[in-house]
């Protein structure tokens, strides 16, 4: 997640931390969020690469969200999906609940359900959806608080997981900005899987943003580590 002085009307982009912003994008634009990843340990990588995001504002205080490629960042599923060689699709909204007052956070929910393209011609009935309630506080014009409430329901998980996340970002610059976060997805079956995010952005202008991060998940007692690389860029109209 990135955030340049937390505005809606600047730079938002929803790359690349795991922990998603309250914010949408603005009435008169459309974003394009794309981006690589590479797991060396797991051989996971082609189920990573590429993803792409589509934001569009639709009223209403309301953005849709195209995602290909789509999973949480959870190894249960990404593994689960990388074993079928499944391609997931999500459709989404994002919705502003509240702006951010002195003690009230900007606040958010993402609703999202997401499909492998594999199964749209067979009779298999996935059921894969969640949805998150996402905050943001900002403490200075530099510094915020970004975090994540959720629950997720997937063919793999269908009992659900909990989900939670939290990320700390400094903007050195209008340009420049660093973020670190932990994630956790709680099933009500099984074990626990949880990990950390840390990484840049880098503006490349008024309307594109490139980024830089490392994921690391604890799953089955393993560490697994990712290395993502991305762009973004906001497309303008009249």
């Amino acid at each position: 997640m990135s955030v340049s002085f937390s505005q809606d009307t600047l730079l938002v982009f929803d790359r690349p931390g795991i922990a998603e912003s309250p914010y949408i994008v603005g009435r008169k634009s459309v974003q394009l969020e794309v981006g690589t990843a590479y797991t060396e340990k797991t051989g996971i990588s082609s189920s990573l690469l590429p993803t792409f995001l589509l934001r569009k504002f639709i009223g209403l205080q309301t953005e849709l969200r195209l995602t290909m490629n789509y999973e949480p960042q959870m190894l249960g599923i990404i593994l689960s999906n990388n074993r079928l060689d499944l391609d997931p699709l999500a459709l989404g909204l994002k919705h502003k609940l509240f702006k951010e007052t002195n003690w009230l956070p900007e606040a958010g929910v993402i609703v999202n359900v997401f499909y492998p393209l594999q199964y749209f011609r067979s009779r298999i009935d996935p059921i894969n959806w969640e949805v998150n309630f996402v905050f943001q506080n900002t403490i200075r014009d530099d510094f915020s608080i970004n975090y994540n409430l959720g629950y997720l329901v997937s063919s793999q998980f269908q009992k659900g997981v909990f989900s939670s996340s939290l990320c700390l970002t400094h903007n050195f610059s209008e340009k420049f900005g660093v973020f670190v976060e932990a994630f956790n997805y709680t099933p009500l079956r099984e074990f626990n899987e949880y990990g950390y995010d840390l990484g840049c952005t880098y503006n490349l202008g008024r309307v594109s943003q490139i980024d830089f991060s490392i994921i690391n998940n604890k799953y089955c007692e393993r560490d697994y580590f990712s290395v993502m690389i991305g762009y973004a860029y906001k497309f303008i109209y009249k």
